[in-house]
């Protein structure tokens, strides 16, 4: 049945092998996660997000990571797994409180830290008593959000309330995957956030197509018209970069200058400067 909606509606699916090799291995994942979960079986990663004039880091996206007997699980599968077996609040406390500890080590006062939230754990109940429990510990932090442009649909008008919310706890939202999702611009005015991502698709193709660039532009204008600031995420060349340059101010995110790496391992920000500087 789920694997005829995922289809299509109004579509049959029969049960293969396949479909049921899919169905155990969810339900051990699942079986491990809460575990997982618990006893700090999984970890962060950071990668930095750098200015493109100046090539000073301005903050680090954090992103979970999960090696069961030598596989890496996806982030996406973790999330939708917790969310399955109802810990979806257990694993956004472990993500929230496991960041700001070890960001506090080499986060400087003046960059952010991002956060992925899913649409669900945005939405929950205890959201802002947790967020405001747990950055408690932390003052010093500088906390953003990060929520997918498709969980924007889900219930517009309890995400602007919680937008507000979190911006009484000095906590700024950021759209990621912005392009690809199903907001219009008309939600994107009414939505307090500081920043969005502009998905990696349009930076791939932007260097060789001529619709890919002209959307690419086209979002940043509007972004710049609005006082929201730029993300460029998936920079994996120095030809991205390069046509990059022609939208300053932009921020920049990707391979190029760093994959995640754990906290111990960052990139000293000088190296990352140079980098750019002399792209």
């Amino acid at each position: 049945m789920y694997e005829a909606k995922k289809n299509q509606l109004n579509s049959a699916c029969y049960y293969t092998d396949e479909i049921g090799q899919k169905i155990s291995e969810r339900y051990r994942l699942s079986s491990q996660l809460k575990h997982a979960i618990n006893n700090d079986h999984l970890y962060v990663v950071y990668q930095p997000i750098v200015c493109l004039t100046s090539g000073n880091i301005k903050g680090y996206e954090a992103l979970t990571r999960w090696n069961l007997e030598g596989t890496h699980i996806n982030p996406e599968v973790i999330v939708s797994l917790a969310e399955d077996i109802g810990s979806s609040e257990d694993f956004f406390k472990w993500l929230l409180n496991t960041t700001l500890k070890e960001c506090s080590e080499f986060v400087k006062p003046d960059q952010f830290i991002a956060v992925n939230v899913s649409a669900r754990q945005f939405l929950d109940t205890h959201l802002i008593m947790n967020t405001t429990h747990i950055i408690a510990k932390y003052p010093d932090a500088n906390i953003e959000f990060e929520i997918t442009e498709s969980s924007l649909i889900v219930d517009f008008k309890e995400m602007i309330n919680r937008i507000s919310a979190l911006n009484e706890l000095n906590i700024k939202v950021m759209i990621d995957d912005f392009g690809t999702g199903y907001s219009s611009l008309s939600r994107l005015k009414q939505l307090n956030v500081d920043k969005i991502k502009i998905d990696r698709e349009f930076l791939s193709d932007a260097c060789h197509d001529e619709k890919s660039a002209g959307i690419y532009e086209a979002i940043v204008n509007i972004a710049h018209k609005l006082d929201i600031e730029i993300v460029a995420e998936g920079v994996e060349s120095i030809e991205q970069q390069l046509f990059l340059r022609q939208f300053n101010p932009i921020y920049m995110q990707g391979y190029l200058l760093q994959k995640p790496q754990i906290s111990r391992e960052q990139t000293p920000e000088h190296i990352i400067r140079n980098r750019v500087i002399n792209h």
